[in-house]
């Protein structure tokens, strides 16, 4: 980098909201002297180097083009890249949490030919700058989508914490989540009696069941599920929109049918008349009907 690029770099880092190529033209002359007219063929010159380095970005502003200092670190990815994928790399970054179809990609950048659009993924992918990720939900279900390393998809994309890696419903977690708030308000409940859901939220969170953050919406829809289940009842408190719960201790009506040991036998899959496992060779049953 020569010394004026390196000033010119300078003089945008020390504006992080950005400079306009008027204002590092005027930085420069008050460093170098004269007027910012004199220096305005040079700092084009070092605005473009710096740009095609990476040192830079450039974004519209109110109509003005303003320039910002980029990331040490992604600088030095960017450095070197060629045309077609410094441009996919804009395009990916502009499409943000949302990311961005292959179909689209390769479009934008008329590209016709899809080995020359996989090396300059692969360039990307290689210099952790992008990431592939898979849709879960919508009109983007099963694509493969482009976006920036560092981004995470938005809800509406991957379907928030209701779905894994690889787009499938995560029925396990919402049985662990649905398990936990329930033991916690059965537990704390004994003292309390309800519990507030300001307090069922802060235990979810803490519980690090969840690989991705979970909102009180998330969490109040496994409250909800619970409550439609029968395993909650939903009280509001007087002149609050807070809610509290309870568990709820359902009376179980002791009948024969209901002791009987086949409800709770783990291989009753299994017990067929005459088999390996049957009811005939069954010492439960035997002491069951014993009785």
């Amino acid at each position: 980098m020569s010394e004026q690029q390196q000033k010119i770099l300078n003089i945008v880092k020390e504006k992080p909201e950005g400079a306009t190529q008027s204002e590092i033209a005027k930085g420069l002359s008050e460093k170098d002297g004269g007027e910012p007219d004199d220096h305005s063929e040079v700092v084009l010159e070092c605005i473009n180097l710096l740009l095609k380095s990476g040192n830079l970005e450039a974004f519209h502003l109110a109509g003005e083009v303003i320039f910002k200092a980029q990331d040490p670190e992604l600088a030095e990815k960017l450095q070197g890249l060629s045309p077609e994928a410094h441009s996919a790399y804009q395009a990916i970054k502009k499409a943000g949490d949302q990311g961005i179809w292959r179909k689209e990609l390769k479009k934008i950048l008329k590209i016709a030919q899809d080995a020359k659009l996989d090396k300059v993924i692969k360039t990307l992918n290689t210099r952790t700058l992008i990431k592939q990720v898979k849709g879960a939900t919508g009109g983007k279900k099963n694509k493969i989508l482009y976006m920036l390393y560092h981004l995470e998809p938005a809800a509406e994309l991957s379907g928030g914490p209701w779905y894994n890696a690889e787009g499938a419903y995560n029925t396990e977690l919402i049985n662990s989540l649905k398990h936990c708030v329930h033991n916690f308000v059965l537990e704390k409940g004994k003292d309390t009696l309800t519990v507030e859901f300001a307090d069922i939220a802060k235990v979810i969170k803490g519980a690090g069941l969840s690989e991705k953050d979970l909102s009180d919406e998330h969490i109040q829809n496994i409250v909800d599920v619970l409550v439609f289940d029968g395993k909650l009842e939903e009280q509001t408190v007087a002149g609050s929109l807070r809610k509290k719960y309870r568990a709820q201790r359902l009376e179980i009506e002791i009948t024969p049918l209901t002791t009987m040991p086949c409800g709770v036998c783990p291989v009753f899959q299994r017990c067929t008349p005459g088999g390996v496992i049957s009811p005939e060779s069954c010492k439960y049953m035997d002491e069951w009907l014993s009785f």
